[in-house]
């Protein structure tokens, strides 16, 4: 089973079963194009990926925490975007 898993990512890598194994066993580096196909294949940042962070997704605060030195003005065009959004999308809240 973990070889055919390996053939898997392998394939979407573009890279040899054995290449593979070779990172998998931290005896070689892949290079930056293969680094993000592994980290689309398996959904995480290059970050987590790369061992920089414990979260595998990037945290993107919400508007309302982001936005605390912005003018009046600028927080009420997000809402209307925000109202834009739900209605587009079908997201009344």
């Amino acid at each position: 089973m973990v070889a055919q898993k390996q053939k898997y990512i392998a394939k979407y890598i573009n890279k040899t079963t054995q290449a593979y194994s070779l990172y998998e066993r931290d005896e070689r580096d892949p290079d930056s194009a293969t680094l993000i196909l592994l980290a689309d294949f398996f959904d995480v940042s290059l970050d987590y990926l790369l061992g920089r962070t414990d979260q595998s997704k990037p945290t993107i605060p919400p508007v309302e925490k982001a936005s605390g030195d912005l003018p009046q003005e600028a927080l009420d065009r997000i809402e209307e975007f925000k109202d834009l959004m739900r209605l587009k999308y079908g997201k009344n809240q």
